[in-house]
């Protein structure tokens, strides 16, 4: 190497160009490797909201299908006390009105 070329930094640029360009090529693939990283555990979080979202979906619609049926059996309880029908099942069945209604009074062990 010549004179001239040490005081243009040729010397040093080749010593250079091993350590200061080798930092920032760790440093990028180290930064590479978190983003896809981070992309990744992104990417499985959105999969989880995603699948949450469906079972809530889920649970919704089955709170619809039981309130639904709830109703329905509320109304056929109210189809079953009605007076009526049960006059006709009494009738049918042979159930008659009583003829006399004997009121008992309350005695002490009645409290």
């Amino acid at each position: 190497m010549t004179a001239p070329e040490r005081s243009m930094g040729m010397g040093v640029r080749r010593s250079l160009s091993a350590g200061p360009s080798a930092v920032p090529r760790r440093l990028l693939g180290a930064l590479f490797v978190t983003v896809v990283l981070l992309a990744l555990g992104f990417s499985a979080l959105r999969g989880r909201i995603i699948e949450l979202r469906y079972r809530a979906a889920d649970v919704v619609r089955e709170e619809r299908d039981l309130e639904e049926q709830r109703r329905a059996a509320a109304v056929r309880v109210r189809e079953l006390r009605d007076p009526r029908r049960l006059a006709e099942l009494a009738a049918v069945q042979g159930f008659a009105r009583p003829e006399r209604v004997v009121d008992l009074e309350r005695g002490p062990s009645a409290r």
